[in-house]
């Protein structure tokens, strides 16, 4: 039984690892109804079950971790396992022609699954809550590095540090509101350390807050009768590695539970490499398939170069990001200079790295122009001697929008677009709503013309279709009733006191049909 108690040693050292990183699996790690022996055994009958030849390192961490979490679990019967059964350890790399599914050692059924030692998985396996066993990775995604710079951020990529203790400290605190859990009976429990107090001062702690006794901690009053809360949120890291620019993304979860001290886990989920040009690599985690959610990361896959940039997924908007931030000096060189202007920042890196136009509408200090142009993508060529225009006399473009269509309604009009008089208005909304103004009556004038053209196009046909009770009339002396004689009088009559669209719906033309209308 030699190669199943290495086997099992590798896998307690992991567990025991993550145990002292992750304080929401330390607690189901410390059951005594659950013992190492067991978690092995559950391992092979899983491995056995599931018919699979391969497995990343990853999933059998994984199955390690849920055996811990789930309190009712099937272990099945022990195997018992021949010396060096287990194949040698070590991650398969798709060869000319092989798979391109991700990277998994080769384990036959029946069989010890053989892993790394923790200390090699250390860069894949950041602490949190076991994954989802209901969620499948998607693996089209999959790519192998081709390009000299894809390989090179891969290298870069396993360097880059671990997360430091005042890292994750800033995250836990940062990126989720801390509460003060009010009970009926005034009584305040605080949800980062658990502790309870009663209050006198309810309507103070209310409206202001108040301040844990305990450790300390800035609170915010919640009224409520739930005693578990749970949140996931995103924290980045923006920092340099040789001649690139990198963005952190790291997945944060927050778990509270009235009278217990908080219980936090991150993990890295994506990180966007930028060139000194532009150019990008991403390297992130799989995901699993979802109709409603493009996030959820499976934990356990590797940190690997994914080929689709633009994915949605990769546009994570963070909580917070870690305050010391460093820079590469060619964002300083074209007009960075630390704010982000409500634009994301792997957005704006790009953008002016890789496009002289957003570079000069970051110097220049037309920001809102700049956060419309990355956003919208628009074809900022046809307006680019507009916007010179504004640079040049000093005029800064409040919403970009809005002054582009400005601009759109200026040229529809005919007017100069490179005049200061109609590209820099001292009032851009009131300018715009007079255009649109302007335009909304063109349009229904022109609406108008269109009604009269198909009118006169359908009157013979209503003259040979009803001409026979034209000068029909009734009346007692204060009402007239009469039949419509031309089609310009259906257009006439929808356009006034007439409720049904006459008009519109060509009711003129039905043959078994005569619209009467009434006069005063």
């Amino acid at each position: 039984m030699k190669g199943t108690e290495h086997f099992k040693r590798t896998i307690q050292m992991y567990l025991e690892q993550r145990a002292a990183e992750d304080t929401l699996f330390a607690r189901n790690y410390r059951n005594p109804a659950k013992n190492i022996d067991d978690c092995v055994t559950y391992i092979l009958n899983y491995v056995q079950r599931s018919g699979c030849n391969g497995f990343t390192d990853g999933e059998i961490f994984g199955q390690a971790v849920h055996y811990y979490d789930e309190n009712e679990i099937e272990v099945g019967e022990a195997h018992s396992v021949p010396s060096g059964s287990e194949p040698r350890c070590g991650t398969h790399r798709r060869g000319k022609g092989g798979s391109t599914a991700e990277r998994s050692p080769q384990i036959p059924r029946g069989r010890t699954p053989q892993v790394a030692e923790p200390q090699q998985a250390e860069n894949r396996h950041q602490s949190d809550r076991t994954r989802s066993t209901t969620t499948q990775p998607i693996q089209f995604l999959i790519m192998k590095p081709r390009t000299p710079i894809q390989q090179e951020v891969a290298r870069l990529s396993e360097r880059l540090p671990k997360l430091t203790a005042t890292q994750r400290a800033y995250a836990f605190r940062h990126c989720f509101k801390h509460y003060a859990i009010k009970r009926a009976d005034g009584t305040n429990i605080c949800t980062e350390c658990g502790h309870s107090w009663k209050s006198e001062h309810d309507l103070a702690d209310t409206v202001c807050g108040c301040t844990c006794p305990h450790c300390g901690m800035e609170l915010e009053a919640l009224r409520t009768r739930k005693s578990v809360f749970s949140e996931n949120e995103y924290f980045s890291i923006v920092t340099t590695c040789k001649q690139y620019q990198v963005i952190r993304f790291f997945f944060v979860k927050s778990r509270y539970k009235a009278g217990q001290a908080a219980g936090y886990s991150i993990y890295e989920v994506v990180q966007r490499w930028i060139s000194a040009k532009g150019t990008t690599v991403t390297v992130a985690r799989l995901r699993g398939m979802s109709i409603l959610y493009y996030d959820l990361w499976a934990e356990y896959s590797d940190m690997e170069v994914r080929k689709n940039n633009k994915l949605r997924a990769y546009d994570i908007n963070p909580v917070c990001t870690y305050p010391p931030t460093a820079f590469h000096s060619e964002l300083k060189r074209n007009g960075f200079n630390g704010e982000y202007h409500n634009i994301l920042p792997y957005d704006l890196f790009t953008a002016i790295l890789s496009d002289s136009r957003a570079e000069t509408l970051l110097k220049a200090g037309q920001y809102p122009m700049l956060r419309h142009y990355i956003r919208s993508s628009f074809d900022i060529e046809r307006y680019w001697a507009s916007v010179k225009i504004c640079i040049r006399n000093g005029y800064t473009i409040a919403d970009g929008s809005m002054w582009r269509d400005t601009i759109d309604l200026l040229r529809h009009f005919g007017k100069d677009t490179n005049s200061p008089k109609y590209v820099c208005p001292t009032d851009l909304k009131a300018e715009h709503d007079r255009l649109m103004h302007k335009r909304n009556k063109e349009i229904e004038r022109k609406k108008l013309e269109e009604r009269i053209r198909q009118a006169k196009k359908h009157e013979k046909a209503y003259r040979k279709l009803k001409g026979i009770f034209f000068g029909i009339a009734f009346t007692d002396g204060t009402l007239q009733v009469r039949v419509l004689e031309s089609v310009a009088e259906f257009f006439a009559a929808e356009g006034t006191n007439c409720t049904i669209a006459c008009f519109s719906n060509s009711y003129f033309l039905e043959k078994n049909s005569l619209y009467p209308i009434r006069h005063h």
